[in-house]
């Protein structure tokens, strides 16, 4: 016998593997007569859901009540109005059923459905169609331009597909989620083959399908660059002139390289990481200068290489600081003993002279140079033979005596304060000074030859102390 009331259910289809909301919709006919007595079992398979607990129903209409069990053959749902509540002719009231799980087999989802109006029992089925998931695929790679030889990440996602093809791969992957409807996400690292050094495009096709055979393709492109140098600086700045106890530090960031060396201007080249940076000593910088000591400037080039002959480079010079020799003197104010000292040298030299005839000459290779100086022997040369303090362990604020022998200089200026240095026939002089602190004294001359002595308090214990 057919119902007596009219019933509707929306969506009439739902996909596979997911969860949906089932709207039942009952309606009097506008010629049938006034509903007082209504009661409407509704059985869910096993097809539809598996435990009342997971599906949520609900109406708007707050005078119908509704009730559920599970059973062995699934989910029962009794709705019917609250007493003294009636459907009239042509009136309806909805009821939804929220988060009922649409399985992935093949079979009909089936509603059956038994009413009992005015004592009679009427029995239909409502049916669910069951659709096939959306098959498809979506991917990227990262990064998607590397250098030759470099890997790349392929990273993607697909929709009930059972299995994923990557081509020109070859490679296959189950995604076992046997097309119901779920995602399946993975990565693939990979190093494309490139047969040229020029740019490259790679290009992949993830081909996604599914157990009843469609399938759904997604090209990802990877693209082989040439190498290039971002950026490429020094610190301190390139036009800072760098002293021997200075250091430079290198510093560079690249794309796409393959290998990265530093090429100093004299030596062999440097492999480095493609994003870094190098520190080079005033010493080590010395020491590629070995074959040229009197440059004044060292040039790095940094340099890319793609593995496959392409090359691109960048290149800094670092200013070097003028070599000088500080002092070159006799230790003792009896003229013996030469001492010396420079700044900035890379190689140096003394060769001790003959007696009184031949003078010592100190010999320095450095930035600016050759310089070089005389110490004693016959010679016209201006000589700043000795330039000492009258005391050792001098403390802070004690007056001292500077003395100093030269030779063929007439008029000495010292340094700081430019005082007058006196010199008396036979070439001595001397003034006194009041040291607070470690202090550089410089005697120079109107022909511009220099000595340097370095002067260095004691503390309270009588502690370090000096003179050069």
């Amino acid at each position: 016998m057919s119902t007596i009331l009219n019933y509707n259910l929306s969506p009439y289809g739902a996909v596979k593997g997911e969860n949906v909301t089932l709207t039942l919709t009952i309606t009097n006919p506008s010629n049938g007569k006034k509903q007082d007595n209504i009661r409407v079992s509704l059985q869910f398979d096993l097809d539809l859901t598996a435990n009342s607990a997971d599906v949520h129903p609900s109406s708007k209409e707050k005078s119908w009540s509704n009730a559920a069990q599970t059973t062995s053959s699934g989910v029962v749902f009794v709705i019917q109005p609250d007493d003294g509540v009636s459907l009239d002719p042509g009136k309806s009231v909805q009821f939804s059923f929220s988060n009922v799980s649409i399985t992935d087999n093949n079979s009909i989802g089936k509603i059956a459905l038994i009413e009992q109006v005015d004592g009679e029992t009427h029995t239909s089925n409502l049916s669910v169609l069951k659709l096939q998931p959306k098959l498809d695929m979506v991917g990227y790679a990262n990064p998607v331009k590397i250098g030759k030889g470099q890997s790349t990440t392929l990273f993607f996602t697909s929709n009930a597909a059972s299995k994923i093809i990557i081509e020109p791969i070859g490679k296959e992957i189950k995604t076992k989620v046997q097309g119901n409807g779920q995602t399946f996400s993975t990565s693939l690292k990979w190093t494309p083959e490139v047969q040229s050094g020029d740019n490259y495009t790679s290009t992949y096709t993830l081909t996604a399908y599914n157990d009843a055979g469609d399938y759904f393709p997604f090209i990802i492109n990877v693209y082989t660059e040439k190498p290039v140098i971002s950026s490429f600086t020094a610190e301190p700045a390139t036009d800072v002139s760098l002293d021997d106890d200075n250091a430079v530090t290198l510093s560079w960031e690249t794309l796409y390289s393959n290998v990265t060396y530093l090429q100093p201007q004299y030596g062999g080249p440097i492999l480095v990481a493609n994003n870094g940076q190098q520190t080079f000593s005033g010493q080590q910088l010395k020491r590629f200068l070995r074959n040229s000591p009197n440059q004044s400037s060292l040039e790095f080039s940094l340099i890319v290489d793609n593995g496959d002959g392409y090359q691109h480079s960048s290149s800094i010079s670092v200013e070097l600081a003028s070599a000088r020799i500080l002092y070159f003197k006799f230790k003792n104010p009896d003229l013996t003993y030469p001492i010396f000292a420079a700044k900035n040298a890379v190689d140096a030299i003394m060769q001790g002279g003959n007696g009184d005839d031949v003078p010592n000459t100190y010999t320095i290779d450095g930035s600016g140079g050759p310089l070089e100086q005389y110490l004693g022997g016959k010679t016209d040369v201006p000589q700043i033979m000795y330039f000492s303090p009258d005391k050792e362990n001098i403390k802070a604020g004690e007056k001292i005596t500077l003395n100093w022998v030269v030779q063929n200089i007439s008029k000495m200026t010292l340094i700081p304060g430019n005082i007058d240095a006196p010199i008396d026939e036979e070439g001595k002089g001397g003034v006194e000074v009041t040291v607070t602190q470690d202090t550089n004294y410089v005697l120079t001359s109107q022909s511009g030859l220099t000595s340097t002595l370095a002067v260095q308090v004691t503390n309270s214990d009588g502690l370090e102390q000096g003179c050069q």
